[in-house]
């Protein structure tokens, strides 16, 4: 078997099948020594090695991976988006040091929209209220976005947040983002929201909240 400072070595080389099946080797090797060089390969300007590595790391399970890839949601190869998705899918614990990283792919204007909406759903899962202020940006800086961000803020149901969903209820917006906005006023349950939950479902003649989630 080759040894592991031979495989790092190998790394290096022009040759991107070598390149490859070295990361592929070592991303069976359950060693801190490898997660760095192997982070180094995802901005290769070869796809191939790129998702060699990113597919090395995940097998690793090495927390250092979490913020890089964040990066790898916005790559031009689908099998690469694909497999950082399904990362922070499944990995657990205590996620607040992507916070800052995810908010600022949301907000960036190279960003993909679906790179921004995936990247708000993360931020409703981790519940961290650092997010709140990039949310409510992205709802104003990207319509696109404000029914699934509404729903990550339902999550959060933080008070700050009933100035930016009240506008949402008004006739000029669709349906479904109308009554997104008043159930998640409704979860965040100040005065005022309820109110303007309750005056919408009257207006609309609903009494309780039967959208979609």
């Amino acid at each position: 078997m080759t040894d592991i400072h031979t495989l790092l070595k190998q790394l290096q080389s022009d040759d991107v099948d070598a390149i490859c099946t070295a990361a592929t080797v070592l991303g069976h090797q359950q060693i801190s020594e490898v997660v760095q060089p192997l982070l180094d390969l995802l901005t290769h300007d070869d796809a191939s090695v790129r998702l060699a590595a990113m597919t090395a790391l995940r097998r690793i399970r090495d927390e250092r991976a979490s913020v890089p890839f964040i990066d790898l949601l916005n790559d031009p190869d689908t099998a690469i988006r694909r497999g950082a998705s399904t990362w922070f899918m499944t990995i657990s614990g205590d996620q607040s040091a992507l916070v800052e990283p995810l908010c600022a792919v949301m907000l960036a204007e190279a960003s993909r929209m679906s790179t921004r909406e995936f990247a708000a759903m993360l931020l409703g899962k981790y519940g961290d209220e650092r997010a709140i202020p990039a949310l409510h940006q992205a709802m104003t800086t990207y319509p696109r976005l404000q029914t699934r961000i509404t729903q990550t803020l339902r999550r959060m149901a933080d008070p700050r947040s009933v100035p930016v969903l009240l506008p949402l209820l008004g006739d000029q917006h669709e349906m479904r983002l109308q009554a997104t906005a008043a159930k998640t006023l409704e979860a965040i349950g100040t005065p005022d929201a309820l109110e303007a939950a309750r005056a919408w479902r009257e207006k609309r003649g609903r009494t309780g909240p039967d959208e979609r989630k």
